[in-house]
């Protein structure tokens, strides 16, 4: 768990999630990336049974990127 205030750095084959459990509050989170983000291999895991598939920014997002 990173808390308010607090800096993760993550290496390039790390997964991560990010959840919020307070349904009456808002959370946020900056992610800053190296290199081309937009055309960077990448995947999402989806349910159910959390597979492992190609990234899908519709999908992830609901809007689609150009890059």
């Amino acid at each position: 768990v990173v808390e308010a205030g607090e800096v993760l750095a993550l290496g390039a084959d790390v997964i991560h999630a990010v959840a919020n459990p307070l349904a009456h509050e808002a959370s946020s989170g900056l992610h800053v990336y190296g290199g081309d983000l937009l055309n960077a291999a990448r995947s999402m895991w989806t349910e159910p049974g959390w597979s492992e598939a190609t990234y899908d920014a519709k999908r992830a997002t609901g809007t689609t990127f150009k890059g």
